[in-house]
């Protein structure tokens, strides 16, 4: 039972790296919802920090080792090769440049 306690504690003070009221807005934009609780507010926000901390860490683990920062390259790498961010494909495509996409039209 204590156990119990420390997890809700730990859960009301945790500190939310992204702003809630933003996120509150774009949940707004939503037409099918009409009520939202600062509870639903507060999970979805954490759950879209720990989205982006593991797309991060999926790219960050494709950085090479002389690099130290993330570029685009990794992100559009992590999101070719993990299934579970194949879903931002439209979004973050493997960059073509314009001379190479011309080749390939012509062929």
């Amino acid at each position: 039972m204590a156990d119990n306690t420390n997890c809700e504690q730990e859960s009301s003070t945790t500190k939310l790296k992204l702003p809630i009221s933003r996120i509150r807005s774009i949940m707004k934009c939503a037409p099918e919802i009409s009520n939202l609780s600062q509870e639903s507010v507060y999970v979805i926000t954490k759950a879209a920090e720990m989205f982006v901390e593991y797309f991060i860490r999926e790219a960050y683990d494709r950085l090479p080792e002389e690099r130290g920062s993330i570029i685009y390259k990794e992100l559009s790498n992590a999101v070719e090769r993990d299934p579970a961010l194949r879903f931002l494909s439209d979004i973050v495509p493997v960059k073509v440049l314009a001379g190479d996409y011309l080749d390939t039209t012509q062929k």
